[in-house]
């Protein structure tokens, strides 16, 4: 069974639902115990707002905040997660980049490492936006 789903993450004010499904997808999937979270931004309401416009560590908070709210909406947690892609803009300074925000994502994940990929991109949805985390995980319930 598949279920789809578009959380509201309340405080967090990130992209609401009505937003999301104009834009043609599901924040959140689950299908046979495995949590798929689509790319999430460091972007807030329904206008797009920046997080943190040039501050890669606050971009990468706000976006972990979201990612684990959304886990747990549907069950999981950061501690589930088996695998993580972290696109991050700049091609020539992707290194650098993951360097100064691997401290965030190692405490977001725990002891229990899941694999995970960085990728070096031109852009991203907004030109502000140095960041994009998406994530497999497993239910936990």
């Amino acid at each position: 069974m598949i279920t789809r789903h578009m959380p509201d993450l309340g405080a967090l004010n990130y992209i609401p639902a009505e937003a999301m499904a104009d834009l043609g997808f599901s924040s959140v999937v689950v299908s046979d115990g495995l949590v798929f979270v689509s790319g999430v931004a460091p972007i807030q309401g329904p206008e797009f707002a920046i997080v943190g416009e040039s501050d890669l560590g606050a971009q990468c908070a706000y976006v972990l905040d979201v990612l684990a709210k959304s886990l747990e909406s549907v069950g999981s947690s950061p501690k589930s997660i088996v695998d993580l892609t972290v696109y991050l803009t700049g091609t020539t300074e992707i290194g650098s980049k993951y360097t100064e925000i691997a401290p965030q994502l190692a405490r977001f994940v725990g002891n229990d490492r899941p694999t995970a990929t960085a990728v070096g991109v031109t852009s991203l949805f907004l030109p502000a936006q140095q960041i994009e985390v998406r994530a497999v995980a497993r239910v936990s319930r």
